[in-house]
């Protein structure tokens, strides 16, 4: 019965590693995104608003990358908690089937948006 736990554990550490690295990923992603319709903003005359220019993506890199890994944290730290319940409540590997789903579906909107 010991051994058993103590590979529920492992199975969690190693789940919370991978969604851990894949929300590294999504966050990096989204701030390419970020910049990409920034850049597509700026290059439009119609939409670009006063007084921005090519250096305004500084700014808009700089801010981009401040809010997508304060909330890739932030993801990181509910997901470590919810991981660690669902241990308890035996269901580790539903949850982290479903927060995988969740993050590729997000890679995949963010990685499109870029390719239109």
């Amino acid at each position: 019965m010991h051994h058993r736990r103590s590979l529920v554990w492992l199975g969690y550490f190693i789940i919370w590693l991978l969604l851990g690295g894949l929300a590294i990923g999504v966050a990096w992603q989204a701030h390419i995104t970020t910049l990409y319709l920034g850049a597509l903003l700026i290059a439009n005359p119609a939409w670009r608003p006063t007084g921005w220019s090519s250096s305004t993506l500084v700014g808009i890199s700089k801010l981009s990358i401040l809010i997508w890994a304060s909330l890739c944290f932030i993801f990181i730290m509910y997901l470590e908690n919810r991981l660690r319940e669902s241990t308890y409540e035996h269901q580790l590997l539903k949850r982290g089937s479903r927060y995988l789903l969740w993050l590729l579906s997000l890679f995949t909107l963010c990685y499109l948006a870029t390719r239109f």
